[in-house]
C-alpha cells in the first residue's frame, strides 16, 4: 500500500483504448483534477489525438514495464487472464517503483489522479496501493474503437483483433472489480448530454463544480473530433462479431446509462445501407492500411539503408573522435611539457637575474678594489720613489763617509796628526769648561 501526504483517493480514468479516456480526462482537469505537471504528459500526436493525450508519461512507463514484466504488453494482455499473476512479481519492489513515478503527484492537497487505459487490465496491482481506488471506466462502441485502433499509424491494432482486445479490456475489469468505487461513463453521451455527464463525473470525483467550470468542460467536447460511425443497430448486425461482445456492450451500456437501441434496426433498408457503408469504410481502412504497411515497408528498406550509411558515418565519426582524441592527448601532454619547461625557463630566469646581480655585485667590489690597488700602487710607487732618493742620499752619504774615513785615516797616520794630538785635547778641554 502507498503511503502519500496528500489523503486522498486518486482517481483513475480508465477503459478500452480509443474510448473516449483522453476526452473524460480533460473535463476532469478543467473542473479541477489535478494530473501532475503537464510537461511530464506523454507528447500530442496530431494524426492520432490531435487534443492531446492526457496520459502523465511515468505512469504510463511504469505500467509498460509492469506488463512486460508479466510477459504481456497493451495489445497482447493474455497472461493477465491468470487470476495470480500478482503472485509472479516482486509486489513490494513494483509499489515502490509506482510511489516514485506518483511522487510528483502527492502533496497537491486537493482532488488528483492518473489516466491510463492499461489501469483497466493492472486493476489488483494498484488495489494494493490503494485499497479505495476510484475509477472512471469509459465505454465505446466497439466497432468505433477498433475502426478507431485499424485507422492508427502508431499503436496500429487491425480491425478484428482490436474489436477482440476490447473484449479482453474489459472482460478483465468485471473479473476484478469488487467494490462500488466506480463509475461508466459512454463516450456517445458526452455529445448528447454534457452537463448531465459533467455533474456526475464532478460528483463522482469530489470536485466543485460552477458556471465557469462547466462552461469550460463543455467547450472539451468538440463534434468534429467525434468519429463514431456505428450504431447499437450496426453492433447487432455486424456480421462475425467475435462471441460475447453485444452482450458485455450491453451491460456496460446500462452501467454507464445509455440505452442499448438494438433489436431489427439494421433489417431496414436504412439500417443495411449503413451497416454496407460501415462495411465499406472497415475494407477501405484495411485496405489503406495494407497500402501504408507496403509503403512502411519500402520505407523501412530505404531506412535500413540509410541506417548503414548512418552506421559507417557513426563508426567513421568514431574512428575520427579517436584520432582527435589521441591528438588530443598528445597535445595536452606536450602542453605539460611546455608548461614544464616554461616554469624550467621561468626558474633559469630568475637564477640568471641573480647571478647578473650577484656578478654587479662583484663588478661593483672588483672596481672598487681596482681603485684602492690603483691608491695603494701609487703609495707604493711614491714610497718606493722616496725609497729610492733616500737610498740614494744614504749611498751619498756613504761615499762621503768613505772619503772622510780615508782622509781621517790619512791623518790620523801622519806624524804631524800625532804631533798635534796633544794640543787637540787641551783645545777640546777648553772648549768643554766654556761650554760647562
Amino acid at each position: 500500500m502507498i503511503h502519500n501526504q496528500n489523503q486522498q483517493t486518486p482517481v483513475v480514468i480508465c477503459g478500452m483504448h480509443r474510448s473516449g479516456t483522453s476526452l473524460i480526462t480533460q473535463i476532469l482537469h478543467d473542473c479541477g483534477l489535478y494530473l501532475g505537471p503537464e510537461d511530464q504528459f506523454l507528447e500530442t500526436r496530431l494524426y492520432d489525438n490531435p487534443t492531446g493525450y492526457w496520459e502523465f508519461a511515468p505512469i504510463m512507463k511504469f505500467s509498460d514495464r509492469l506488463l512486460r514484466e508479466i510477459g504481456a504488453s497493451w495489445k497482447d494482455i493474455a497472461p493477465l487472464f491468470s487470476e495470480t499473476w500478482l503472485d509472479e512479481i516482486s509486489l513490494e519492489e513494483k509499489q515502490r517503483e509506482a510511489e516514485e513515478s506518483l511522487a510528483p503527484l502527492f502533496n497537491q492537497g486537493s482532488a488528483w489522479g492518473w489516466k491510463d487505459p492499461r489501469t483497466t487490465v493492472l486493476l489488483p496491482f494498484w488495489k494494493t496501493c490503494f485499497p479505495e481506488i476510484k475509477l472512471v471506466v469509459c465505454v465505446r462502441n466497439p466497432l468505433e474503437v477498433a475502426y478507431s485502433l485499424s485507422k492508427r499509424v502508431i499503436s496500429h491494432v487491425d480491425f478484428e483483433p482490436g474489436l477482440k482486445l476490447w473484449r479482453e479490456y474489459y472482460e478483465i475489469l468485471q473479473r476484478d472489480l469488487s467494490n462500488g468505487h466506480t463509475l461508466f461513463v459512454h463516450y456517445e453521451r458526452l455529445f448528447h448530454s454534457p452537463k448531465e455527464e459533467i455533474s456526475r463525473l464532478c460528483d463522482f470525483a469530489g470536485l466543485s463544480l460552477d458556471g465557469e467550470k462547466m462552461s469550460s468542460a463543455i467547450a472539451r467536447i468538440k463534434p468534429e473530433y467525434y468519429r463514431g460511425v456505428a450504431t447499437d443497430e450496426l453492433l447487432e448486425a455486424f456480421p462475425n462479431l467475435p462471441d460475447g461482445i453485444l452482450e458485455l456492450y450491453a451491460k456496460l451500456c446500462e452501467r454507464s446509462g445509455k440505452s442499448f437501441r438494438a433489436g431489427g434496426g439494421a433489417e431496414s433498408q436504412t439500417g443495411q445501407n449503413d451497416l454496407q457503408i460501415l462495411l465499406r469504410m472497415y475494407q477501405t481502412s484495411t485496405s489503406g492500411f495494407d497500402r501504408f504497411m507496403r509503403q512502411v515497408d519500402e520505407d523501412s528498406t530505404l531506412i535500413n539503408q540509410q541506417n548503414t550509411q548512418i552506421r559507417q558515418i557513426v563508426l567513421e565519426k568514431k574512428t575520427f573522435e579517436n584520432s582527435i582524441r589521441k591528438k588530443d592527448e598528445r597535445i595536452e601532454q606536450q602542453d605539460k611539457r611546455i608548461e614544464q619547461q616554461q616554469e624550467n625557463i621561468k626558474t633559469l630566469k630568475e637564477n640568471l637575474l641573480l647571478n647578473q646581480n650577484k656578478i654587479k655585485e662583484s663588478n661593483a667590489l672588483i672596481g672598487q678594489q681596482k681603485l684602492d690597488l690603483t691608491q695603494k700602487n701609487k703609495q707604493i710607487q711614491s714610497l718606493k720613489n722616496a725609497l729610492r732618493s733616500q737610498t740614494e742620499q744614504v749611498s751619498a752619504a756613504n761615499s762621503k763617509l768613505n772619503r772622510m774615513e780615508q782622509e781621517l785615516l790619512f791623518y790620523a797616520l801622519s806624524k804631524s796628526w800625532r804631533i798635534t794630538r796633544p794640543f787637540r785635547k787641551m783645545m777640546n778641554l777648553i772648549k768643554g769648561e766654556k761650554h760647562g
